[in-house]
Formats: structure tokens, C-alpha cells, sequence
């Protein structure tokens, strides 16, 4: 049925194309013949249905036909308005096209727009609008059902920002500038941001995790933003459960490994009589599986007070960071050697004094420089030092020339328990040692990073707050 005034309105052209050899069509004696037709349907000024305009395109088009084979003699002959008739009767069928199709056009996008607004109103996220102004335009149930109020204060954004006390996950409040809806306007690039605290009417605290995206018109320009923020309240609730499971169990075990390791060591010493070769041997075992095992409880004890902020404080004061970096390579001198791997530290005589926890930055190095030689082969060679960086701060870097870090995984280098696919199977490790290195120089408001070549080697890059002189 849609397709049905079109059709005809193709009809009624071809006729006209047919005709036209024959003189044109002020030559058929039918130009009058397509005037009224088109002409009533203008006067209506609505149209009354498809079969209803159908049927009277079909009468006027097979009457033509009859006129223009002398079955039926032409009653208006006015020829001098021949040339005016054909032009309107044109105009008029043209019309009658360009309008169906818009009609058509038009019954699409609103069937479009009812679709995309049905599935916004029933996802289970919140959605939020805005224009390029800021200004808050639309907002499904569920963002107002999440946030704790009403339409109207979701809808202004100001107002909402200030009675929601939103705020970021260390306390410290946000403003509406720093929310990733009006960050994802100013930047034109998707927004994700996690720990967004909200007090909700009830008094009870919500953790969302919002993510926004630009609106774009179709010279590409910004013209709003839509934001989705979903409820993590339970999800961290959870993992602060699980955090706090893996705090204990590790604290309940470190004890025992630890009887475990001093009754092994005091054998080995002889305290307790002389040992064979094979119990000898079998002591040193245990010792060896004890140290693992330690190892790995200690990076569990970390990566949970890392995760629920519990003893992880540090106390800075100055230190050099090159004495450090040479005592941590002092300190895997039997480990670099049973590798066969050479360590140097580029100009050992410089000083880099950092304003830093020489404990935590210890162990940042610890983990770097042990990766490095444990990740190298055979004969390969090791180099730490201080490298150039931006001011205020202190940079050091590790650099091996051993396995390198596949390119397709290198984002995930940071995760935990996360082992490249290239890493040999007797190469011991848990996936702990870089994540809570991160973890540690962000806490001392620095930054670590790394350039890997697969096969060739990788160098780590830390940067640490200078020293005040």
C-alpha cells in the first residue's frame, strides 16, 4: 500500500514520455486531463488514503489514454494556457511524489526514535543527556531511580551536584566541571571514571562508575554529551569482603610458613645434629618451597591493603635514589649471578634525591630489577640508572635485553596475576610483583610506564617527586 502512489505516479510519467514523440503534451489533446487530479488534491490539503488516491490516479491516467486515442473528445480546449497547464500539472505530480516520500521518510524516523527511546527508558543503567551547554535535556527512570531524585533535579545539573554532595573516592568533593559528562563536551572523547561517591535522600552513600560519550553532529562538531552511570555499591562491597577474606587467610598463614622456614634453617645449621646428603637435601626443598610460598602470601598481605587502604601508609623523607637503586643490584648479586646476568648502574656516583618512603621505593626496585634479570638470558645485561624527566621530579629506569612483553598484551602488564604468553614455564613468579609496584608509585604521586619490543627487551621508567633543596 505504501508503494502504491509512487507507482502510478511512474505510470502517469512513462505515459508523458511516450506521448511526447507525438508532439509533446499540448500535441495529445490530453494535457488538460492531468491537471484535475492533482489540483483536487491540493485543495484538500491532506491526503485520505492510499486506495482512495490510488484508485484516482488509475480513473484520470486511463481517462487520458481514452482522450489521446479519440474516444473521448477533449471539452476544455485552452490552448493558449497549454503551456501554463502542463508546468502546474508537473509541479503538481512532482509534488504529490516528493511528498510521499517525505511521508514515508518522516513515518521512519519517528518509528527510530520510538525505538531508541524505549530501550533508553528500560535499560537498567542510568542515562543522562545534555546539550552542548550543559544543560541537563533528558534523563531516563533509571538515572533518577539511582541517584535519589526527583526529574527536576536530575535536570539541573548544578542544583543536583550540590544536594547530591557528590564527591570522589578519597573525600574530597567534585565539581560539575570534573564530571565526566562535561569532560567528555570539553574533549571530545569518551570518559570513563570510577569511585564517583553520591549521598543518596536517605542518607545512605552510593559508588557509581559513569561513563560519557560526545554527541556529534554531522560536521563532526560536539553538540552534547549522554552519560551512563550504573550502581557499584555492591559490587565494591564485595570486593571489600574479599580483600578483607584474603588479609586474614594470608595472616593466618604467614605464622606457620614462618615456623616452617626458621625449622628448616635451623636444620640445615646443624643446630640439631648433622644431616645427611638426602635429608640434607630434602630440608633445603622445604626451604626453598617455603620462601615461595612466603613470597607469594607477603604480595597477597599487599595487593589487600593496597585494595582496602589499610596500613599502606607511607612516610616520606629524602633519599638518594641511585644509592638505593645500587644497593637493591647489591642486594641480587646471587640471583643475577646464578642467571649468568651482568648488572650495572649507569653513573653510580650521581645523586637523585627523591622525596620518598626508601622501604616502599625499596621494593619498587626489588621487583623491577629482580624482573629483569629473572626475564634476561643467559649472558644478557642489565642497566639502572637516573634519566632525564620533567621538573620537580626524579626518573629511573631498569632496562634488560631478555624476553620484551608481546605488543598486544603490554596493556595488561599492570594487572594482577597477569604472566605475558611468552613467559618460559620454569620462570617463577605470581603476576603480583608489577601490580603493586604501580600501586606504590602512585602513592607517592609519580608515575610508572614501559617500552617493550617482543624478543628484544623492555625498559621500566619510574618518576618520583624530587627532593625539596
Amino acid at each position: 500500500i505504501d508503494y502504491a502512489r509512487p507507482a502510478i505516479t511512474v505510470t502517469a510519467g512513462i505515459v508523458l514520455l511516450a506521448l511526447l514523440p507525438r508532439g509533446g503534451i499540448e500535441g495529445t489533446g490530453m494535457y488538460w486531463s492531468f491537471v484535475f487530479p492533482p489540483t483536487t488534491y491540493l485543495f484538500q490539503g491532506v491526503k485520505r488514503g492510499t486506495w482512495y488516491n490510488a484508485a484516482f490516479f488509475v480513473a484520470h491516467v486511463a481517462f487520458g489514454i481514452a482522450v489521446n486515442v479519440g474516444a473521448v473528445t477533449s471539452f476544455f480546449p485552452f490552448v493558449e494556457f497549454r503551456e501554463a497547464w502542463s508546468a502546474l500539472v508537473l509541479l503538481n505530480i512532482l509534488g504529490y511524489a516528493a511528498e510521499s516520500g517525505w511521508d514515508r521518510a518522516r513515518r521512519e524516523v519517528v518509528r527510530q526514535q520510538m525505538r531508541l527511546s524505549t530501550l533508553i527508558a528500560n535499560l537498567p543503567v542510568g542515562v543522562l543527556m545534555i546539550e552542548k551547554d550543559g544543560t541537563p535535556v533528558e534523563a531516563n527512570e533509571s538515572v533518577v531511580s539511582l541517584l535519589s531524585r526527583s526529574p527536576s533535579e536530575v535536570l539541573d545539573l548544578g542544583a543536583f551536584t550540590r544536594a547530591a554532595n557528590l564527591s570522589k573516592e578519597d573525600g574530597s568533593p567534585i565539581n560539575p566541571e570534573e564530571l565526566p559528562l562535561h569532560r567528555a563536551l570539553k574533549t571530545g572523547e569518551v570518559v570513563q571514571q570510577s569511585g564517583l561517591y553520591i549521598r543518596k535522600l536517605d542518607g545512605a552513600k552510593a559508588v557509581l562508575r559513569a561513563m560519557a560519550a560526545p554527541i556529534k553532529d554531522q560536521d563532526g562538531k560536539v553538540s552534547g554529551a549522554v552519560g551512563v552511570y550504573e550502581d557499584m555499591t555492591k559490587e565494591q562491597e564485595i570486593d571489600q569482603m574479599k580483600s578483607e577474606f584474603v588479609s586474614l587467610a594470608s595472616h593466618q598463614l604467614k605464622t606457620p610458613l614462618t615456623s616452617v622456614k626458621w625449622t628448616a634453617e635451623t636444620l640445615l645449621g646443624g643446630d640439631l645434629g648433622k644431616l645427611t646428603d638426602e635429608q640434607g637435601s630434602a630440608v633445603k626443598e622445604i626451604n626453598s618451597v617455603a620462601d615461595r610460598v612466603l613470597a607469594l602470601v607477603t604480595d597477597l598481605l599487599s595487593v589487600s591493603r593496597i585494595e582496602t587502604g589499610r596500613k599502606f601508609n607511607i612516610v616520606r623523607a629524602p633519599m638518594d635514589g641511585v644509592k638505593l637503586l645500587g644497593g637493591v643490584v647489591h642486594e641480587l648479586t646471587a640471583l643475577s649471578t646464578a642467571k649468568g646476568v651482568t648488572v650495572r648502574v649507569a653513573d653510580p656516583a650521581a645523586v637523585a634525591m627523591v622525596d620518598a618512603d626508601e622501604n616502599k621505593i625499596r621494593e619498587v626496585f626489588l621487583n623491577l630489577i629482580g624482573n629483569a634479570v629473572k626475564y634476561s638470558r643467559t649472558g644478557g645485561t642489565v642497566e639502572v640508572g637516573e634519566e632525564k624527566s620533567r621538573e620537580g621530579y626524579k626518573a629511573f629506569f631498569i632496562k634488560d635485553s631478555g624476553l620484551g612483553i608481546p605488543q598486544q598484551q603490554q596493556k595488561r602488564v599492570f594487572e594482577k596475576f597477569f604472566r605475558a604468553a611468552n613467559v618460559e614455564e620454569d620462570i617463577e613468579g605470581t603476576g603480583l610483583g608489577l601490580y603493586i609496584t604501580k600501586a606504590i608509585v602512585e602513592k607517592h604521586d609519580g608515575r610508572i610506564w614501559f617500552d617493550s619490543v617482543e624478543g628484544k627487551g623492555t625498559t621500566f621508567h619510574v618518576e618520583l617527586v624530587a627532593a625539596k633543596t
